[in-house]
C-alpha cells in the first residue's frame, strides 16, 4: 500500500457532510491497480478531487475464469478504501480491451487470457453499494 497524503482526521471525516470519497480501478495486461480519492464537491472553488488517499498495485492473477481478475480488483479497491477509513460513494474503473455493450464486462480482450471478465454486474455492484462506471483505458485516459 503506498500512503501518498496525510488523509483527513476522522472528526474531518465526520463532520463534513460534503466530503465524497471516489475508488478507482484500473486494469491492464499484467498489473491491477487501485485508488481511493476524496474531494469537497459542494463548495469552495469548484468540483475538484483533491487529493489522493491511498494507492496500491498488484500482478494480475491467474486462475481457471476472469473471476479471478474480479475477485482481485474487488479486494483491492476493499484494501484501500479500509486504509482510508471510508466507504467509496462511486468507484471508476478503466481497462484494456473491449467491453460489453452494456458495459458490465471486458469482452475477449487481445491483452488477458480470459474470455469475459465480469464487472460491474453483479460482482461490484454486489460488493459496493454505490455507483460503478466502466470505461476503456483509451476513453479514461482522454477524460484526463
Amino acid at each position: 500500500m503506498k500512503y501518498l497524503v496525510h488523509p483527513p482526521s476522522r472528526n474531518e471525516m465526520m463532520n463534513d457532510e460534503t466530503r465524497v470519497w471516489i475508488a478507482a480501478a484500473d486494469i491492464g495486461a499484467t498489473h491491477v491497480r487501485s485508488a481511493v480519492f476524496t474531494g469537497d464537491f459542494e463548495g469552495g472553488s469548484g468540483r475538484e478531487i483533491q487529493c489522493m488517499i491511498y494507492r496500491k498495485e498488484a500482478l494480475c492473477r491467474d486462475g481457471a475464469d476472469g473471476m479471478v481478475v474480479t475477485e482481485q480488483v474487488i479486494r483491492m479497491i476493499q484494501d484501500v478504501c479500509d486504509e482510508a477509513g471510508c466507504q467509496p460513494d462511486a468507484i471508476g474503473i478503466s481497462t484494456a480491451g473491449p467491453l460489453s455493450v452494456g458495459k458490465h464486462s471486458i469482452k475477449s480482450s487481445p491483452n488477458m487470457p480470459y474470455a469475459d471478465i465480469p464487472l460491474r454486474a453483479p460482482p461490484l455492484e454486489m460488493a459496493f453499494p454505490c455507483p460503478v462506471s466502466i470505461l476503456n483505458d483509451a476513453s479514461a485516459g482522454g477524460i484526463l
